[in-house]
Formats: structure tokens, C-alpha cells, sequence
């Protein structure tokens, strides 16, 4: 087994847990709070969502269509 599948898997799931973060940046009272008046979320909460989803889909990508070696 090549070290490129737990690799993929590693790095899918540190996108889950960024993800994650951000989802719950958005839930509290700041997150809430600067939504209402600025119509969108903070420049961290959403390098979060982003960053989790870079590294969700770069970790499925590696998981499942490289090719083992």
C-alpha cells in the first residue's frame, strides 16, 4: 500500500474538522451578529469554510483517483 491513500484520507478529514470550525464560527453570536449588519460572515470564518472545502476536496481527490504506485 502506497502512502498516497492515507494521505487523502488525513487530509479529507483535517477539511472536515476546518469545516467543521467554520460551521460553528457561523452559529455563534458574532458569527450571527456580523451577518445581520454587514450581510456576511468574518474574513476568519470564512478562511475556515474555504480552507475546509480546498482540503475536503483535495482529500477525496487523493483518496480516490490517484493512482497507487
Amino acid at each position: 500500500m502506497n502512502s498516497t491513500r492515507p494521505f487523502g484520507i488525513a487530509v479529507f478529514a483535517l477539511g472536515a474538522v476546518l469545516l467543521g470550525i467554520g460551521y460553528d464560527m457561523t452559529q455563534g453570536s458574532p458569527g450571527r451578529l456580523s451577518a445581520a449588519l454587514g450581510g456576511g460572515y468574518t474574513d476568519g470564518t470564512l478562511a475556515f469554510i474555504i480552507a475546509g472545502v480546498v482540503t475536503v476536496v483535495s482529500g477525496g481527490f487523493l483518496t480516490v483517483f490517484v493512482k497507487r504506485m
